[in-house]
């Protein structure tokens, strides 16, 4: 059997624990320190997220927002967001879910896109790759809504917290009036919140290695 040894702690009376089981214990606190995501480091990086976005659409943090324009003013008519204007001019959708560039996504997001015309529902399966640069690639449900416009995919599993996601429609989506669609692409990025902080959907399954990325809600 191991030697015992004397364990003293502030506060607490010293125990005699086995050499192992004192290794054991030294091995899951390090480890803990070394893979735990703190709130503060959470929010920290969130906030990263936020300041890159806006400087990619050309808005100083520094100098505070823009400058409102009078109502009279022929540039205040409402445009839309930068995001989705890249998703039209890259994509033939006409709008998707997360939109290109988007940040502090849900890990437990899904995701949707929709061109203008009705889709023919036999030519959606086994179009769309979606992969994690941590996670990689994620199976999922391919659907058509209702609308016959909505083309939905549910992940089998969770992303990871903090993470940039790719999605790959390969050319072949039909619409019911034969045109096939062009393959098109695009990206965003999750939160770093942990997914201990999300309401959690049954049907997606949440990744083991993301239990030591958890961060509390209260500081979110």
């Amino acid at each position: 059997p191991s030697p015992l040894v004397t364990v003293r702690l502030r506060g607490v009376p010293s125990i005699k624990m086995s050499s192992t089981l004192v290794l054991l214990c030294i091995f899951c606190i390090q480890w803990r320190q070394g893979g735990a995501i703190t709130d503060g480091e959470a929010a920290q990086r969130n906030t990263e997220q936020v300041l890159q976005a806006l400087r990619a659409i050309g808005v100083d943090p520094k100098r505070g927002p823009p400058q409102l324009r009078a109502e009279d003013d022929p540039k205040n008519i409402p445009k839309p967001s930068v995001n989705l204007q890249a998703l039209r001019k890259e994509t033939p959708f006409v709008y998707a879910h997360p939109l290109p560039g988007a940040i502090l996504v849900s890990p437990l997001t899904s995701i949707a896109f929709r061109p203008a015309d009705k889709v023919d529902r036999d030519s959606i399966q086994k179009k769309i790759l979606v992969r994690g640069d941590v996670s990689g690639n994620h199976d999922g449900e391919t659907r058509l809504l209702s609308d016959h416009r909505t083309v939905y995919f549910v992940p089998d599993v969770a992303f990871m917290p903090g993470e940039s996601v790719s999605v790959m429609v390969e050319k072949g989506i039909m619409t019911e009036d034969g045109d096939s669609l062009p393959p098109s692409s695009w990206s965003f990025n999750m939160s770093w919140r942990g997914l201990d902080t999300y309401r959690r959907d049954a049907g997606i399954k949440v990744p083991e290695s993301s239990i030591s990325e958890a961060s509390s809600p209260e500081t979110l």
